[in-house]
C-alpha cells in the first residue's frame, strides 16, 4: 500500500483560542497518509476532495480543502493507531517556546477516537506529555493540543493518529503556531512566587481573650505557634497491603510515619469499585477494611481532609474492551440503563456508609483519558450532571470533585476544563477539580506547568494536586488499550538530591499558585510505591532529602512563631486583673418531699427548659453556661452565681453543678458544688452559693466590664491550625485555634 502526499496550505480563518502573544508557523505541508503493517493493515485510502456519495453519509458532505481518509479495515491493535495519521511536515522547535496545534475534525467511525500528538523526528518518539485524546462526532469540532514545551531545540510534527476503527476521518483548518514564555517565567521568579504566597497563604489575624461573661481579660507571655498548614499536604497510603507484605510491626512504622509527616490521607486502591465491590452486593469487606485502616488512621492524626478516591473509574470498561479481562460486573453486560443504576446505588450507599469520615470525593476519575462506559452509553451531559447532583443530597457537606490523568504532563487539561465547565453550566455541585500529577524528569517544565494550573484555576473552582509522583523513565513495552495508554513501569532513577532539588522546585510553584489548595503524594516509602525507587522514604524508613526539604518547607521555611504578645489595656483603662477566689464552699442540698410545695426562694437566674440530650444556658446577659454529658452525669458550669440557681429537672438525671476552677479563679468566684439526688421533671433545687461582694452587684460588674477593654492580640501569619500558650491570671492556658481563608479573621477566644 502506498503513502498518499498531500499538500494543504494552512490558513488562519480556523484559528481558535490561541494565545495573543502566538504567531502561526508558515511554511507548514500536511498529509494524510497509511502506513501499513506487514499484513497490510490498515487498508483503505486517503485524498483532499471527495463527493458526498463517496462516503454514503450525506451529512458528510466536504469543505473545499478538507482533507480526509477512509480506514476500510483497522489495526489488529490499537497501539498501531499511528499507521492511519493525519501529520504535519517537519518544524524546527526552540527551548523555551510553547507550541500548539489547533484544527477540526469529525468522523463517521462507530468509535470515531483519534490521538492528537507531537512527535519529536530527531528522536523518533512521541513528545511526553505532548498528546490529547479525541472523541470525534459526525459533526465538525474544534480541537487543539496547546502549549507543548520542548526541552531542548529540535524538530517535531504534529499528527493525528486514527488507524484504530473503521470509518471515514476528515480535517481541516490545521493551524500551528509558537509563542514565547516570557511572561510565564517572570511569574515563576522567586519574588513573583514569595508575592503570591504571601498574598494568597497568609492573612492578618486578630485574638480576642475574653471571659466566660465575654468580658475582655488580660494576657501576657501569649505564644502562637503554625501546627497546621490550612493547605493540604497528604499520601495515597495502602496499610492492608504494607501489614499483608511486611507484618503488623512494619505496618506500625508505617502509619506512624504517616501522622508525623502528612494531616491528609487517600486510600490508593482499597475504595475503587472493582476493589471494594468485587461482585455485586459484596461490599462489606471492603467497607470493614476502609474504616479500620483509613478512617480510624485519619481520625487518630486529626485529618480534617480525608478523600474517597474513587466512586467510578472507567478503567474496568477500558480494560475489558481491551480483552485484558473480563470487567467489573458493573460494565460487563455493556447495558447502559443497569450501568447508570449500578453507579446511583453505589452513590446512595457508600456516601451514607462514609458520611463525615470521608470529606472528599473524587466521584469520577480519569473520563478524559479513559474510554469509559459513561462515553460509550453518552452519558457525560445527561447522567453524569445528576449524579453530583444526588451525592450532594446524600452528603450536603463532603467536596465533590473530578479527578484527570495527564493535565500537567499531558493535554488532557483541555477536555477535563470543558466537561468541569458543562457540569457547572448544568448546574452540578462540582467543587473541585483533582489534578494528577505523575510528573517524569524531562518532561513537563515548570512554565508549562504554571500555564496549565492558571487554565484550570479559570473555572473558578479550588485545584487539588491529588497524585503526585516522580518519575524518571518508564521502562518495559509501551501499549495502549482504547484511549489509555500503558507506558511500561515507571522508575526514579534520579540520585536523592535530584529527586528533592525536582519535588521541592514544584512544591513551591504548587504552593505559589492562588487556585491550588492542597498536595497528595501518590506513595511516600519505598517499600510499598508504584514507582521502584520513588517514595521520600526509603524502605528502612529513614528519610530521603526529599522528605527533609518537604518537612523543613513547611514547618520552618513557611511557619509562623509568634512569641511574647501581649493583650494590654487601652491607653487610659484599667487592665482587669483576675483575684484569688474565696475558700471553696460546698453544698449539699436536699430536694423538697414529693407533692410537698417548694419553699420560698430569692431571686433566681432564669434557665432555659431543656430535656436530657440538650444543653442548658442560663439567661444572663454574654454568660456562657453549657450543660454537657460528663461521666453519665450532667455538668453545669458557671462562672458566677447571683443568688439562687434554679434548675428544672428531669426525672432520673442526677445534677452534679460546678464553677470551673480556671474561670472561678479568674473572677474571683468560689467554686459550688452540689450534689443532688434525681428529681422528677419540673420539680426545682433551691442552691445558695456564697459570691463575693464585688460581683454581687450586677450594675456594678456592667460598669467594670465597660471599662476594661485589653487590647486584642494582633499577628500576620499563615492560615491554619496555631496552638496557643498565655499566662492569664497567673494561670499558663493553652489550646489550639485555627484561621482558614474566607472566615473572619477575627476570633473570640474564652478562657
Amino acid at each position: 500500500m502506498r503513502a498518499v502526499l498531500l499538500m494543504l496550505a494552512v490558513g488562519a480563518a480556523y484559528t481558535v483560542g490561541v494565545s495573543a502573544a502566538a504567531t502561526e508557523i508558515r511554511d507548514v505541508s500536511w498529509l494524510f497518509t497509511l502506513h501499513p503493517d506487514p499484513s497490510g493493515l490498515p487498508r483503505g485510502f486517503s485524498t483532499h476532495s471527495r463527493s458526498a456519495d463517496e462516503s454514503g453519509l450525506a451529512a458528510m458532505v466536504s469543505s473545499e480543502g478538507a482533507m480526509f481518509g477512509n480506514v476500510e479495515e483497522p489495526s489488529t491493535t490499537s497501539d498501531d493507531a499511528w499507521r492511519a495519521q493525519l501529520r504535519s511536515s517537519t518544524v524546527p522547535v526552540v527551548a523555551g517556546r510553547a507550541y500548539s496545534l489547533e484544527f477540526s475534525a469529525r468522523s463517521a467511525a462507530p468509535n470515531g477516537t483519534a490521538r492528537a500528538v507531537m512527535r519529536d523526528m530527531s528522536g523518533g518518539r512521541n513528545v511526553p506529555g505532548a498528546a490529547v485524546a479525541l472523541d470525534l462526532q459526525p459533526e465538525w469540532q474544534r480541537f487543539s493540543l496547546r502549549l507543548a514545551m520542548p526541552a531542548v531545540d529540535g524538530n517535531w510534527s504534529a499528527q493525528v493518529h486514527c488507524g484504530a476503527h473503521q470509518g471515514w476521518y476528515e480535517f481541516k483548518g490545521m493551524v500551528l503556531t509558537e509563542e514565547p514564555l516570557d511572561t510565564t517565567i517572570a511569574a515563576l521568579q522567586p519574588a513573583a512566587m514569595d508575592a503570591r504566597t504571601a498574598a494568597h497563604r497568609k492573612g492578618e489575624f486578630e485574638v480576642s481573650v475574653v471571659d466566660a461573661f465575654g468580658r475582655p481579660v488580660a494576657a501576657t507571655g501569649v505564644n502562637m505557634t503554625l501546627v497546621r498548614h490550612h493547605f493540604v499536604l497528604g499520601a495515597a497510603v495502602a496499610p492492608e497491603m504494607v501489614r499483608k507484605r511486611f507484618g503488623d510491626d512494619v505496618t506500625s512504622n508505617y502509619t506512624r510515619l504517616i501522622g508525623e509527616n502528612f494531616w491528609s490521607l487517600v486510600p490508593e486502591n482499597a475504595f475503587k469499585w472493582y476493589n471494594y465491590e468485587p461482585q455485586q452486593g459484596n461490599y462489606q469487606a471492603g467497607e470493614a477494611l476502609i474504616k479500620r485502616d483509613y478512617i480510624t488512621l485519619a481520625q487518630n492524626n486529626s485529618m480534617e481532609l480525608v478523600r474517597g478516591h474513587t466512586i467510578e473509574w472507567g478503567d474496568s470498561y477500558n480494560q475489558m474492551m481491551s480483552g485484558r479481562n473480563k470487567g467489573h460486573w458493573s460494565v460487563r453486560s455493556r447495558d447502559c440503563d443497569f450501568y447508570v443504576k449500578a453507579i446511583e446505588g453505589r452513590i446512595r450507599r457508600d456516601l451514607a456508609l462514609f458520611k463525615g469520615s470521608f470529606t472528599q470525593y473524587d466521584l469520577f476519575n480519569e473520563l478524559v483519558e479513559t474510554n469509559s462506559m459513561m462515553k460509550a452509553c453518552g452519558l457525560m451531559n445527561t447522567s453524569l450532571p445528576a449524579m453530583y447532583k444526588l451525592a450532594a443530597q446524600i452528603d450536603p457537606k463532603a467536596q465533590l470533585c473530578l479527578n484527570e490523568w495527564a493535565v500537567l504532563e499531558g493535554n488532557n487539561w483541555q477536555g477535563f476544563v470543558d466537561i468541569a465547565n458543562n457540569l457547572l453550566s448544568a448546574g452540578a455541585p462540582l467543587h473541585c477539580l483533582g489534578v494528577q500529577a505523575h510528573l517524569t524528569a524531562g518532561g513537563a517544565q515548570r512554565e508549562a506547568i504554571y500555564r496549565r494550573l492558571d487554565e484550570m484555576g479559570a473555572t473558578g473552582l479550588p485545584l487539588y494536586i491529588t497524585e503526585f509522583s516522580l518519575s524518571s523513565r518508564h521502562v518495559g513495552v509501551t501499549v495502549s488499550a482504547g484511549l489509555r495508554w500503558e507506558r511500561g513501569t515507571p522508575v526514579n532513577e534520579m540520585s536523592e538530591d535530584e529527586q528533592a532539588e525536582r519535588l521541592e522546585e514544584l512544591v513551591k510553584t504548587f504552593f505559589s499558585h492562588p487556585s491550588v489548595h492542597g498536595l497528595m503524594l501518590w506513595g511516600f516509602w519505598d517499600g510499598n510505591i508504584w514507582i521502584k525507587h520513588g517514595g521520600i522514604f526509603r524502605s528502612d524508613f529513614s528519610p530521603k532529602p526529599a522528605a527533609l526539604r518537604l518537612k523543613k518547607f513547611f514547618s520552618e521555611t513557611h511557619n509562623t512563631t509568634i512569641t511574647n504578645l501581649e493583650a494590654a489595656p487601652l491607653e487610659g483603662a484599667a487592665a482587669f486583673t483576675p483575684t484569688a477566689g474565696a475558700p471553696e464552699a460546698n453544698v449539699t442540698a436536699q430536694p423538697p418531699a414529693l407533692g410537698a410545695p417548694a419553699p420560698a426562694q430569692s431571686p433566681s437566674l432564669p434557665v432555659a427548659q431543656s430535656n436530657s440530650q440538650d444543653a442548658v444556658h442560663t439567661g444572663i446577659g454574654p454568660a456562657r453556661k453549657m450543660l454537657a454529658q460528663h461521666h453519665g452525669r450532667r455538668v453545669l458550669k458557671s462562672a458566677s452565681s447571683l443568688g439562687l440557681l434554679q434548675l428544672p429537672l428531669l426525672a432520673d438525671v442526677s445534677i452534679h453543678t460546678s464553677i470551673d476552677p480556671i474561670l472561678g479563679t479568674l473572677l474571683g468566684v468560689p467554686s459550688a458544688v452540689v450534689q443532688a439526688p434525681p428529681l422528677l421533671s419540673g420539680q426545682a433545687l433551691p442552691v445558695s452559693v456564697g459570691v463575693p461582694q464585688a460581683l454581687a452587684d450586677a450594675p456594678q460588674v456592667q460598669q467594670q466590664q465597660q471599662q476594661q477593654q485589653p487590647r486584642p492580640l494582633k499577628f500576620k501569619g499563615y492560615y491554619g491550625r496555631y496552638r496557643y500558650e498565655m499566662m492569664v491570671g497567673g494561670r499558663l492556658l493553652s489550646g489550639e485555634v485555627a484561621f482558614t481563608p474566607g472566615d473572619s479573621p477575627k476570633l473570640e477566644l474564652v478562657v
